[in-house]
Order: structure tokens, then sequence, then C-alpha cells
């Protein structure tokens, strides 16, 4: 039989730690794009900050002004930081190729 208690606690904190998990994939796929065109530095950066950079402080910093919820926040504050990193390399990788510099026709 299962523990009435331990139900509710998984249903009360499972929300919280799953708020953000959808930018998980996307995240993922860019740093293995990073990986592939040769950019080891930004797969690397992706793929060790969210545990080294976001996840151990907000782990350690949280609890300190959120008690109890500042754990289970900690996973998606990271995942959320993570994802406006990804996005901040994302763009300086695409203003580095010109990408978003508009579309200039050749003079041929």
């Amino acid at each position: 039989m299962p523990d009435v208690q331990v139900q509710g606690e998984v249903a009360r904190i499972l929300p919280i730690v799953m708020m953000a998990f959808f930018t998980v994939g996307p995240m993922m796929m860019v740093a293995t794009f990073f990986q592939a065109i040769g950019d080891a530095a930004l797969a690397a950066l992706l793929g060790l900050a969210k545990p080294y950079l976001f996840a151990l402080p907000a782990t350690f910093l949280l609890p300190l002004w959120l008690g109890q919820g500042g754990i289970w926040l900690a996973r998606p504050v990271a995942d959320m930081l993570l994802l406006l990193l990804t996005l901040l390399v994302v763009l300086h990788h695409c203003r580095r190729l010109g990408a978003l510099a508009g579309f200039k026709g050749r003079d041929d």
C-alpha cells in the first residue's frame, strides 16, 4: 500500500521540478550542433553550464532565501538560466556568421 504522505509530497514537488523540463531537449540539440560543426568550446560551455554554473549555486543559494521550496526550484531556475545562455550563444553565433544582418543580394 503506497504511503499517502509520500504521494502528497510528490504531487506537490513534481510540478515545480518539471516546470522547465520542456527546454532540455532543444538545448541539448543546440549543444550537439556546436559539437558537430567543430566548436567544442561552445558545446562544452552549454553542456557543463547547467550542472556547474547554474544548478550547484542555485541548490545552495535558493534555500537560503526561499526555504525548502528553493531546493525544488533549483532545477527549473538552472534550466531557465541555461535557456538564456543558449539563446545568447546562438545569437552570438548567428551574428558572427552574419545571418542576422539581413539578406543582402549579390551584385552579379
